[in-house]
């Protein structure tokens, strides 16, 4: 098996996306609980995936989004969406 390396940035989400217009597979999110720009950092996340690529949202389970698909752990959901 061939293996791939990929750069894993740690960041403010919502500056990044800002910064880079670039396209990107996977899109990883993790706010704070608290959290007031949700829609915005949905809307960049989405916006910056190739074909294919996936935007995995990490949030409280009293939040809802309307993502295609979501993972309960507890009190904890994964929002996902696949950008087709």
């Amino acid at each position: 098996m061939k293996k791939t390396k990929a750069p894993v940035v740690v960041s403010d989400a919502l500056k990044f996306l800002r910064s880079r217009p670039s396209s990107f597979d996977v899109v990883f999110a993790d706010p704070p609980y608290v959290f007031d720009k949700y829609e915005e950092l949905i809307r960049l996340a989405l916006s910056s995936l190739r074909e294919g690529g996936v935007f995995i949202l990490e949030h409280d389970k009293r939040k809802s989004f309307r993502a295609p698909e979501e993972r309960r752990y507890g009190d904890t959901v994964l929002s996902i969406w696949v950008k087709e």
